[in-house]
């Protein structure tokens, strides 16, 4: 997955990075304070070594039990809103040109593409929840956020938003038309690009496009 790993390692950044700055700041205090006695020996010595090797292992530990994104919404903390909007700060760096609209969503070129970092609070987990008249495309399956949605009829890029091989379910919440998911080969109309899957009023969700996970690189709307 091109930009959706980095996301994900930003979603727990801030958690994350407390826990370390709390750490640091005891590596601090307690250099050059009190350490176990050595074998046979009496009292405590004074080993700064052993004290900051021995905060860097729980920092460590901190670290990677830091609390996925998921479950910091689950408990309503400031901390997940911190990850969301650090997704968005990477999006927006990463991809400048879009506009930041919502605490969890980003628009690019006046509104025609829309991510949505977070499940809307009103939005059921699991479920798929593509606005009327959009098609959506989501990075997890099961409609895992974050979501991208399109509307125009023709051929989108994916990649323009760094939307590129992160699609893992999809809906087509459109009455009329179809899209096509599209695996480029070096660019629109190349022979070796492929149609992976389409959606239409007649099949408009799909929770896993497996075997086609985070392979399509642009779309076509046929209106």
């Amino acid at each position: 997955m091109s930009a959706s790993g980095t996301f994900a390692a930003a979603a727990q950044t801030p958690s994350a990075l407390a826990k370390a700055g709390c750490l640091l700041n005891v590596v601090a205090s307690l250099n050059g304070n009190l350490s176990p006695p050595a074998q046979g020996g009496e009292g405590m010595t004074r080993q700064p070594g052993w004290v900051a090797a021995t905060a860097i292992t729980a920092l460590v530990a901190l670290v990677v039990s830091a609390p996925a994104p998921d479950a910091l919404l689950a408990a309503g903390t400031a901390s997940y809103e911190a990850s969301v909007q650090a997704q968005i700060d990477a999006q927006l760096t990463a991809f400048p040109g879009g506009k930041q609209i919502s605490e969890i969503e980003v628009a690019y070129d006046g509104g025609r593409f829309v991510i949505t970092f977070a499940r809307p609070t009103h939005s059921v987990a699991g479920t798929a929840d593509c606005p009327s008249g959009w098609y959506c495309f989501y990075d997890g399956i099961n409609f895992g956020y974050p979501r991208g949605k399109l509307s125009d009829c023709g051929w989108q890029n994916l990649a323009t938003w760094g939307w590129d091989d992160r699609t893992e379910s999809v809906h087509y919440n459109v009455s009329t038309g179809s899209v096509t998911f599209i695996d480029n080969d070096g660019g629109r109309g190349t022979a070796g690009d492929l149609g992976l899957f389409s959606l239409g009023p007649g099949n408009p969700i799909d929770n896993d496009v497996d075997p086609f996970r985070n392979m399509a690189d642009s779309t076509e709307r046929f209106c």
